[in-house]
């Protein structure tokens, strides 16, 4: 099937499941969005939208930013009750009262079962999986067994179906930070990202956060924006009024953006080495082997400056109103 929008066609739209703590940040909200933008443009098909926080309000703020984007639709899947959480600066309950959806949500699915739904619908080697947040769910999508979807065990029905896993989290070469850190997305649930680290068949594509991610800031665009989106209110409450600067990292907008539209021309990818991740949840870049599905991107490429791919980010960030709330 091929989808055209203005001068571009799309053959062959990539089909993303997104996976999303959104119970901390505002660039979780930023990069949902940006996902939906790329669907409208035809780059994207989303298959699922995953919370893996065990926030009440996680996956119901998904949804609101689903049906904000008209594709209220979309299949949700929610985290273990004993999954990780955090409270930061996404005001989540504040964002569900201003903007509740009128849109009937379907039924939440638990996150291993949704996956391994949607992946056993999928042709192979098809699927780009997306996570910003913990690893709980993707762990347990890797030891689930076979079940009504397909017979094969997690393992293998990840390394048939997904075609490539980008995944938000360390900072690169190394996290050197004191052990005790909980925050991010790799600590509050160490076993899981060292189980998926280690056993994930497929490529996988680490994105850091850190200074990158803070050279990289975006959103302050976003005042551009009417006051009844989504997207606008949530870096409004976090940052403050118009009068403040409303530029905030860009993690998870850079693993979106990679993920879709690849590094070119602006980001470095690393493919030699492997990472490594200790008991708390801590990454190294490791050389002394190659572990060959494994890459990250935490680098800019030789002569790309971080304003230029700022403009590119808010570029996409100003246009969210074409499909934000009415």
């Amino acid at each position: 099937m091929q989808v055209m929008l203005g001068s571009m066609l799309y053959a062959n739209p990539i089909k993303v499941i997104l996976d999303t703590d959104m119970d901390s940040d505002i660039d979780d909200v930023a990069a949902l969005a940006m996902l939906h933008h790329f669907a409208d443009l035809g780059e994207v098909e989303i298959l699922a939208t995953v919370s893996c926080s065990s926030d009440r309000y996680s996956d119901q703020l998904v949804h609101a930013i689903n049906t904000a984007f008209n594709r209220p639709g979309i299949l949700l899947g929610a985290a273990r009750a004993d999954a990780p959480k955090h409270a930061w600066a996404l005001k989540s309950e504040t964002l569900l009262k201003e903007f509740p959806s009128k849109a009937k949500r379907k039924q939440t699915m638990p996150a291993a079962e949704l996956y391994r739904k949607v992946l056993a619908s999928q042709p192979d080697k098809s699927v780009v999986i997306i996570s910003l947040g913990y690893l709980n769910n993707l762990k347990d999508l890797l030891l689930s067994s076979a079940d009504k979807y397909s017979p094969l065990t997690g393992a293998e029905l990840v390394a048939k179906k997904v075609a490539s896993y980008y995944c938000m989290g360390g900072t690169y070469p190394a996290d050197t930070q004191d052990s005790s850190i909980y925050y991010g997305n790799f600590r509050p649930d160490p076993a899981s990202t060292a189980y998926v680290s280690q056993h994930w068949p497929t490529r996988l594509v680490f994105t850091g956060g850190g200074d990158f991610a803070a050279k990289l800031k975006s959103g302050n665009i976003l005042k551009q924006l009417p006051q009844n989106n989504i997207v606008r209110r949530a870096y409004e409450l976090a940052k403050g009024d118009v009068s403040k600067d409303w530029s905030h990292h860009s993690a998870d907008v850079i693993t979106v953006w990679t993920a879709v539209r690849g590094t070119a021309p602006y980001f470095k990818e690393t493919t030699m080495g492997y990472n490594e991740i200790d008991q708390y949840g801590r990454n190294t870049w490791k050389t002394n082997r190659d572990q060959p599905n494994h890459s990250y991107i935490s680098d800019l490429k030789e002569g790309v400056e971080p304003e230029q791919v700022i403009e590119a980010f808010d570029a996409v960030l100003s246009r969210l109103s074409v499909t934000g709330l009415k």
